[in-house]
């Protein structure tokens, strides 16, 4: 009788369109962390039409990447040392960008300037790289 083809059976997926699948969601999330110097910058120069609240942006659990790390990802990579320097990274990254807009909003200008171009700066860096590591 041998084995018979189910219409609806769902197809499997490729090692290769897994592969694909991560390198996109990683290109995205590089981009997304990219995207924050640029708002952060817009926002310090006093260009940004944004509304951005340093009590929301301080949450590294509520973004994509955020969700995805303390979310799907951790039961599949948390016990992996990287993924634990990913984690911790990516809350330093939120922690420094809150504390950016925060500093602007308090008229601390060039302290706001100084933590865009360094803790905020190492931290985004550290994040992507981390990032290219798991693709």
């Amino acid at each position: 009788m041998g084995c018979e083809f189910k219409k609806n059976a769902p197809e499997l997926i490729s090692e290769s369109q897994l592969k694909s699948t991560r390198e996109l969601y990683v290109g995205a999330a590089i981009a997304a962390h990219e995207n924050w110097k640029i708002r952060l910058s817009t926002f310090l120069a006093g260009k940004s039409s944004e509304y951005l609240r340093p009590e929301i942006i301080c949450f590294d659990n509520r973004c994509d990447l955020g969700k995805w790390l303390h979310g799907s990802a951790q039961e599949q990579l948390g016990k992996y040392s990287s993924f634990q320097q990913l984690v911790a990274e990516h809350k330093s990254f939120h922690y420094h960008a809150s504390n950016v807009v925060s500093l602007t909003q308090s008229g601390k200008k060039e302290e706001a300037q100084k933590l865009l171009l360094n803790g905020f700066q190492q931290s985004s860096e550290r994040v992507i790289k981390l990032l290219n590591e798991l693709s």
